[in-house]
């Protein structure tokens, strides 16, 4: 068997029982304290069984468990423990999602037959998981170019969303993505069912009518619809209808749901939707700042706070950072040229010219230029 299995207990004769137990059997680790486990799952995790001891000195049992849940969920916990008492076991389980208890003392057959059982639900799960990731995979796929063909416009502007929603979610903290990433590239999916006259109006931005801003204000409600559909999709589905809601419970849906309870994915969504609508706008980062704090019921704020720390102050890709007096001619702008009142100077992308470093110059004798200036390498 190839499954990795690590062992934790403070008494090293019952350490040497496991590994008489196990050895023909499992590749394995072991470890005599939670702090050495912890090292080991950090730096040659992700293991498919962790076995460990509840009591032992300095980090217990339970907060190497709770921890192994946090940093490797997918690994599957035995927890081995002389204390009868259930309440410990309640705790256990609410804790670390125990996968099954051993009493000590036990025999070695009976560790082995845990460790078995443990890790053939470790491989069934991960051989769900790749059958479901490749169905989900070739179903956003198809649901990505049948949007691609009918509206590429849109499309394109899905995936920069994506870019920014993901980068945004990083910077949260979140550990898993997927569904924010899978969210933000289907979250247009509903404008397959507008009819052509009326994406038409939408592409041009001319004015819609009473019927047509209904038809286009429920887009999150129909790709929710044929989204729901899909299995494992049902999360997805959710963020997609609920990323137009403001974040004081008011607009579409009009539900109950505000703050918290309307998914993270859909506050993300919300949050670098605004922002690149802004962008395109041509407004400048501090005013792109400023609207956003301004309509706080909008916007979580601490989504914003994320986005902005992260795409906006953030330095570009690729690029390095100059004061005014090291802008030279001929570099290429990586971030726009603004005050620190918010004009803008000169756009990103722009090849820096004689005249442009002029104008640059004498507007930072009126005003006080944006500092750094970034350059590409």
């Amino acid at each position: 068997m190839s499954e990795r299995i690590l062992l934790v207990d403070d008494d090293p004769h019952v350490l040497t029982l496991y590994q008489t137990a196990l050895q023909k059997r499992f590749v394995f680790d072991s470890a005599s304290t939670g702090e050495r486990a912890l090292n080991y799952l950090t730096r040659h995790g992700p293991y498919a069984v962790l076995v460990a001891d509840l009591h032992m000195p300095g980090m217990s049992g339970l907060e190497l468990l709770a921890f192994a849940m946090k940093r490797s969920p997918k690994t599957v916990r035995i927890v081995l423990t002389g204390d009868s008492d259930p309440k410990v076991a309640i705790e256990a389980v609410n804790a670390a999602h125990i996968f099954q208890f051993l009493n000590k003392p036990f025999p070695p057959h009976a560790l082995l037959a845990a460790v078995e059982s443990a890790a053939e639900h470790y491989r069934l799960a991960n051989a769900e998981r790749q059958l479901l990731q490749e169905t989900l995979n070739g179903s956003v796929k198809m649901l990505t170019e049948l949007l691609g063909v009918a509206e590429p416009e849109i499309v394109n502007r899905s995936m920069k969303i994506r870019d920014y929603a993901v980068e945004v979610a990083a910077s949260l903290g979140l550990t898993e993505t997927w569904e924010v990433e899978v969210g933000a590239m289907l979250c247009n999916i509903g404008y397959l069912t507008i009819p052509p006259p009326v994406m038409q109006k939408v592409r041009g931005r001319i004015p819609l009518n009473v019927v047509e801003r209904e038809m286009v204000s429920r887009v999150p409600e129909t790709g929710r619809a044929l989204l729901a559909a899909i299995p494992r999709l049902e999360s997805v589905a959710n963020i997609v209808r609920y990323q137009n809601k403001n974040f004081d419970g008011s607009g579409f849906p009009e539900d109950a749901l505000a703050h918290q309870d309307i998914p993270i994915g859909a506050r993300i969504l919300k949050v670098v939707s605004e922002l690149i609508e802004l962008e395109n706008y041509g407004v400048t980062k501090a005013k792109i700042v400023e609207q956003m704090h301004a309509r706080s019921g909008r916007f979580d704020r601490r989504v914003v706070d994320a986005a902005m720390a992260c795409l906006v102050y953030a330095p570009p890709r690729g690029s390095k950072p100059l004061s005014m007096k090291d802008l030279q001619v001929g570099q290429t702008l990586m971030a726009a040229i603004e005050t620190k009142d918010g004009t803008l100077l000169v756009a990103a992308g722009s090849r820096m010219s004689q005249s442009l470093l002029e104008k640059v110059h004498n507007f930072s004798l009126l005003n006080e230029i944006r500092e750094p200036i970034y350059v590409a390498e």
